[in-house]
């Protein structure tokens, strides 16, 4: 087996042959004790996916040929994510009056931009408050929209077009409350890949909506290369807290190993 990358992905130090525990198909970054699975050459495992049970965040409306998905963007990270964003939309505000008050229409036109780039920060944050991601699915077209307040990544593919679904995870780092997000894709008749759904957080809800929309259109689940791994996460259903706690007590590894084994006996 080799490790991908060689250099920790998460903070690109190197990977040093002690952080190998190849017997449990495991690895261990020495630095910022991240765990990695050791992966083959092959792209994509031949496991099955289990079933997913319906995610508190998705709503069904479904008839004998159409499905329809709600899934609501409201996590309790978009609280957290608001602080800051309230606490600078407010330091601009202040800054902007005293601009109105004491300078010529020049200058007002000039610092409009500080203001207006913590108004868009707060439209962000509402829309992560409210808005939800509809996927509609038939045997002619699968239509996803953002509602109610416009955003991007709405689109509309042909049904018959669509081969295959997949998911890809994107890792974008360790540090405390920064997790992966889950693209949803499909390889269509002509061999290209298309993006149907991407920035999801859940991985339940894109694993829920990409098993539900194969078997609507009755897509047979096949590997594809370059996917998320289809083994079970160990830590897929800790919380941010119970991590960290792991991470302190110095037993997250050993939390991932155990389950690792518990698995395949």
């Amino acid at each position: 087996m080799k490790l991908e990358p060689l250099n920790c992905s998460y903070c690109a130090s190197p990977m040093n042959e002690a952080d190998l525990f190849r017997e449990k198909s495991l690895a261990r970054c020495s630095l910022c004790k991240a765990v990695f699975r050791l992966k083959g050459k092959s792209g994509a495992s031949n496991t099955e996916r289990e079933e997913v049970a319906l995610p508190k965040d998705i709503s069904v409306r479904q008839t004998d040929t159409e499905l329809v998905l709600e899934h609501r963007w409201f996590t309790p990270q978009n609280i957290v994510n608001l602080i800051p964003i309230l606490f600078v939309t407010c330091f601009s505000l202040i800054f902007f009056l005293i601009v109105i008050d004491t300078s010529s229409l020049f200058h007002f036109l000039l610092f409009l931009p500080l203001f207006a780039l913590p108004s868009l920060g707060i439209y962000v944050a509402i829309i992560g408050f409210i808005n939800k991601t509809i996927i509609k699915a038939n045997s002619e077209i699968l239509e996803v929209t953002i509602a109610p307040l416009p955003w991007f990544g709405g689109n509309v593919f042909s049904s018959i077009d669509l081969k295959q679904l997949y998911i890809v995870e994107t890792l974008r780092s360790y540090r405390l409350n920064v997790k992966p997000t889950y693209n949803i894709l499909a390889k269509t008749r002509k061999g290209k890949s298309v993006t149907i759904l991407s920035g999801v957080r859940n991985v339940n809800a894109a694993l829920y909506i990409e098993q539900q929309i194969e078997k609507l259109l009755s897509i047979k689940d096949e590997p594809v290369s370059g996917e998320m791994s289809r083994e079970v996460d160990p830590l897929r259903d800790l919380s941010t807290r119970k991590v960290l706690t792991l991470l302190l007590k110095g037993d997250l590894f050993n939390k991932v190993a155990k389950n690792i084994l518990r698995r395949k006996k």
